[in-house]
């Protein structure tokens, strides 16, 4: 019996506020599905929009009926769903040569957060609360595992609650992401869940991979003013913070040995207490450390596939083989390759290949 990979479509299935459209798939001429670790899945499908419709060749999605702006958009391969959001564009292209086609862009429930902007205080909260209030806001389920300390005030101004959570998430070291109707934060090895394998040869297409120390640090420096002691701060995180972040060697750890000890003092962030200028530094260094190995390859599409998935790469040799943190994936479908991933990977050492 053949592998349950080769029993899957190739095609994917769009399904529209709960109904499947098999005519939909089949006039497929592309599809893109991404996402990130920043948030905010978007989805875009490109169909012919010209065929025999009533009996006489006309356009046949400009009615509205099928595709319209606030319908839900699932794609689906197989019994497992790449994505899920709302119609947020709908594209006509008229190309000589070729017949009349529609492109239709959809977000996923982030696309609320983005489009809402605010000036406002949250006082006497922390970060967990501030998300679980926003997430209210928009009618999300908040899933939040996070710690960390109560704020005396945080201003949102005139940003969007998207910007303004993910500016949070960066000074916190945490990822915010959806679920359907669920919002998420977690620090990254909170998210990782089970390892998913990737061999080069099989399941990993092709795989580019390369280690970097040119913007590794091994300190990083934060300044700032405690307001009630009113005295200047210092926070700083060394490259012994990194624990998490093991497996190898680490780019933190290579910079001093191969080109010298390296501090970076990060600017534009005001702590206001000794402990949020210590997370802030340990969140940098560990952001700036992970971009040490960057790798980016094509992989087979499986709904397993995504950001914040622990993926373990075979077969590539002692250097760059083991586990990397997937923080970009965009699933794709054309007519002539089919269906496939484009991955984009990161982690914080390399191995030993000696």
């Amino acid at each position: 019996m053949p592998p349950p990979e080769a029993l899957r479509s190739a095609r994917p299935t769009v399904v529209i506020d709960g109904e499947t459209y098999p005519q939909v798939a089949s006039g497929l001429r592309e599809l893109a599905v991404s996402d990130s670790d920043a948030g905010l899945a978007h989805c875009s499908l490109t169909l012919e929009n010209w065929g025999p419709r009533n009996g006489t060749p006309d356009y046949l999605y400009f009615d509205r009926r099928v595709f319209d702006f606030g319908k839900q958009l699932e794609i689906r391969v197989g019994d497992a769903t790449l994505f899920r959001g709302r119609i947020s564009a709908i594209e006509a292209a008229f190309e000589e040569g070729t017949p009349p086609g529609i492109t239709v862009l959809a977000e996923d429930r982030l696309q609320s957060l983005r489009m809402a902007r605010r000036t406002r205080v949250f006082e006497q909260m922390s970060d967990a609360d501030v998300i679980r209030q926003i997430a209210n806001d928009h009618g999300l389920q908040p899933e939040v595992n996070l710690s960390g300390d109560t704020h005396r005030v945080l201003a949102q101004v005139n940003e969007t609650d998207l910007r303004f959570l993910r500016e949070r998430a960066r000074r916190g070291g945490f990822e915010i992401w959806v679920d359907d109707r669920t919002l998420h934060a977690a620090e990254r090895s909170s998210r990782r869940g089970s390892p998913l394998t990737l061999t080069i040869g099989a399941s990993l297409r092709s795989f580019r991979v390369v280690a970097d120390l040119a913007h590794q640090v091994d300190t990083a420096r934060v300044g700032g003013w405690d307001v009630s002691a009113k005295d200047a701060l210092t926070g700083e995180a060394a490259a012994s913070s990194l624990s998490s972040e093991g497996g190898g060697t680490r780019g933190a750890d290579l910079i001093s040995q191969a080109l010298g000890a390296r501090t970076e003092v990060v600017s534009h962030v005001f702590p206001a207490t000794q402990s949020e200028a210590d997370a802030i530094a340990r969140a940098w260094l560990a952001a700036r450390a992970r971009r040490f190995v960057v790798a980016h390859g094509v992989a087979e599409t499986t709904a397993d596939l995504k950001v914040g998935t622990r993926i373990e790469i075979a077969e590539v040799g002692a250097l760059f083989s083991g586990a990397y943190d997937l923080v970009g994936v965009t699933h794709r479908f054309d007519n002539r390759i089919g269906l496939r991933s484009d991955i984009a990977l990161e982690r914080a050492w390399i191995g030993d290949a000696s």
